[in-house]
């Protein structure tokens, strides 16, 4: 029973909506994008609520509003780790450092361009293959550089 003294409070309250058939990453990530849309409109409409959407597929799908922003950080630290862990491991030579970061880069660079090839989407999985690219290429290239230099000197 109600009364003036103790007002009746909703806590939580959930609805059902349904997408169309979804078959493309892109079409996921488009509801999920318009899902969130949908929630900070019903948000912003009613006072002290906060709506939120929720989906199994949208717990997968939230990583790719972010992973574009998120490769180019990694990729630009992993080159950055590069250029100065060479530079101070080959006696703060400047030359051979750049050469193996402009290396690595350019493989880097060569790696984007066979995942368009070959039809591969940019996902975490993508994402910790590219990274890793850097890091065998440092491999390899780092040691042809040092080899280079100290036949020199």
């Amino acid at each position: 029973m109600r009364s003036s003294e103790h007002p009746v409070a909703i806590q939580s309250a959930y609805f059902q909506a349904y997408h169309t058939p979804l078959h493309k990453s892109a079409d996921f990530i488009t509801a999920y994008k318009r899902a969130l849309d949908i929630a900070d409109e019903m948000s912003s409409q009613v006072a002290n609520m906060t709506v939120y959407p929720y989906s199994v597929f949208y717990l997968f799908y939230e990583q790719y509003l972010t992973i574009t922003d998120e490769t180019i950080v990694n990729l630009l630290l992993c080159i950055m780790a590069v250029f100065i862990m060479s530079f101070i491991l080959l006696g703060f030579n400047l030359g051979p450092a750049l050469i193996i970061t402009i290396t690595v880069a350019m493989i880097t660079a060569d790696m984007f361009g066979l995942m368009y090839l070959w039809g591969i989407t940019l996902n975490a999985v993508s994402l910790v293959n590219l990274v890793m690219s850097v890091g065998i290429s440092v491999e390899f290239s780092s040691h042809i550089v040092k080899s280079f230099t100290k036949l020199r000197s």
